[in-house]
């Protein structure tokens, strides 16, 4: 196994703790080194230039995610139910979650990723809109409104149209940003280790109102 095979199994802990060390590796890893790593899918790099050389950094961020979410036992449906992720147009991404997820489950429910939406949208626990797709950030946001579904995005924009949490690239690496106002709408609940770590934004005026 080479050291970039080791690297990628690492990416995968299976406690809390571990997880936390995982996001706090990534936030200050350069991202020059995160793409030796995760090296761009060329074809893709052209079609999505704000997203494709990150595809699994990105996917590695949301998978940890998960387990720093707190979602009540009736957001999740019946017991066995599947615990629905939706990677919107980015197969890709979606791909990469799928390996991370393979033969893992969230207090009883199977992980289940797609990038094309074959549910109503508020039937996901997760989606994630690149930035290619800012402009149904809105509709998405009514679409699940009562749902707890949690909405991640890859820029500002997305932030403070709603979102709910980012991961955003600087000029050397990708942090983790939040939205604490659309949170709190959606009634969704980050750890507070993980809130420690990620950058808070404080809500345009329009968006206070």
């Amino acid at each position: 196994m080479n050291i970039c095979s080791r690297l990628w199994d690492s990416l995968q802990p299976r406690s809390a703790e571990l997880r936390l060390r995982v996001i706090f590796y990534l936030l200050v890893l350069p991202l020059s080194a995160l793409l030796i790593i995760f090296p761009a899918r060329p074809s893709q790099a052209l079609a999505q230039p704000c997203t494709a050389d990150a595809n699994r950094v990105r996917a590695t961020y949301l998978y940890n995610l998960i387990w720093f979410v707190h979602w009540d036992h009736q957001d999740l449906g019946p017991a066995r139910a599947p615990f629905n992720i939706l990677v919107m147009g980015n197969a890709a991404m979606a791909s990469d979650i799928k390996n991370l997820t393979r033969g893992e489950s969230f207090q009883g429910h199977s992980l289940v990723v797609t990038d094309t939406p074959v549910l109503s949208l508020a039937d996901y626990r997760i989606i994630h809109i690149p930035c290619d797709l800012d402009s149904r950030t809105g509709d998405i946001l009514a679409q699940t409104r009562d749902s707890h579904t949690l909405i991640i995005g890859d820029d500002m924009k997305f932030l403070h149209q709603g979102g709910m949490v980012a991961f955003i690239r600087t000029e050397s690496t990708i942090k983790i940003y939040v939205n604490l106002q659309a949170l709190e709408r959606a009634h969704i609940k980050l750890s507070a280790k993980l809130l420690k770590i990620a950058t808070h934004i404080a809500p345009l005026p329009e968006e206070r109102q």
